[in-house]
């Protein structure tokens, strides 16, 4: 009996080493870089770009498992950052769960007030002031902002002048400064049902929650790709009739 229990715990670790090898070898391709064998550290390095905090708890390590699991990340904004809810704008550390805030479907573009599922805190990290205009809200690197034509992108990745999207209309991005290090706060996030966005500061930025956003090729919310060319020929074709002589339309 534990001659067989040994063979299978041999053949089920053969099976994980050929998978991750195979794993290995794709993200070797894509990335053009070698990490080494153990998985542990493609977690770590896939955690330090998307610049996440995983507070610290005892953890069993198994060699193999099919259940699912979720380990909370954080990406988050300061304290006092407004969050736009039911009730009106609340600064996000006054937020509980079950509070229903502003949320706006990444594919549809619907609006409408969601449940708040699950609330983060994060200590002190670095920071970024992010501009449009006069207002202001602080994030972490890694949270995620939409900008318009492009999808979401992480804080670290914004710069001056790209368009991002609020609920009343594309706002330019003004500046991006870096909180010094005595300014850093308690970081929060949250995590919202259905849709996974929020609203956040006086600029009604929609913003991604605490959950790993799901692939798209919307341009904006609502507004698929295809949608947009379409837009854009249809204004380009309006243009080239209004430049053409009269009595002769351009011809395509």
């Amino acid at each position: 009996m534990e001659q067989r229990a040994k063979q299978k715990v041999a053949l089920a670790n053969m099976e994980i080493n050929v998978r991750n090898q195979r794993i290995r070898e794709v993200l070797v391709n894509s990335l053009d870089v070698d990490f080494g064998p153990d998985p542990t550290t493609y977690w770590q390095e896939w955690t330090s770009y998307n610049d996440l905090y995983i507070p610290e708890h005892p953890v069993v390590s198994l060699a193999d498992s099919f259940e699912n699991y979720y380990i909370p990340t954080m990406s988050c904004f300061a304290l006092g950052t407004p969050v736009w809810t039911q009730a009106g704008p609340m600064p996000i550390e006054q937020i509980a769960v079950g509070d229903l805030v502003l949320s706006q479907n990444p594919e549809t573009g619907e609006l409408g007030y969601r449940a708040v599922t699950e609330k983060t805190i994060r200590p002190p990290t670095k920071m970024v002031r992010v501009a449009t205009g006069d207002n202001v809200v602080e994030a972490t690197l890694g949270h995620r902002f939409w900008i318009n034509g492009k999808g979401w992108a992480m804080t670290k990745f914004l710069i001056a002048g790209d368009s991002l999207h609020t609920i009343d209309g594309p706002a330019q991005l003004t500046t991006l400064d870096p909180l010094a290090p005595a300014e850093e706060t308690e970081a929060y996030n949250l995590v919202v049902d259905d849709f996974h966005t929020y609203v956040v500061g006086e600029s009604r930025l929609v913003v991604h929650d605490n959950t790993c956003p799901r692939p798209t090729t919307a341009m904006a919310p609502g507004l698929p790709r295809k949608a947009a060319a379409e837009d854009e020929a249809a204004a380009a074709d309006v243009v080239a009739n209004a430049a053409a002589p009269a009595g002769n339309a351009a011809v395509k």
